[in-house]
């Protein structure tokens, strides 16, 4: 396995049962960022209107 890049929102404990389970390379993300990030887009200044897909 190689070695683990600073984690952010899950522990090592974590990231080794998520590989085992699913196998690797796996993506994992996290929720809050997601909304976090939907919600930045989401206020774009817009003029014209915005659908933010």
């Amino acid at each position: 396995m190689q070695p683990i890049e600073k984690l952010k929102f899950l522990t090592k404990l974590q990231v080794r049962s998520i590989a085992q389970q699913f196998g690797t390379p796996i993506f994992v993300y996290s929720r809050e960022g997601i909304e976090k990030s939907c919600d930045a887009a989401l206020a774009f200044p817009n003029g014209y209107g915005l659908t933010v897909r």
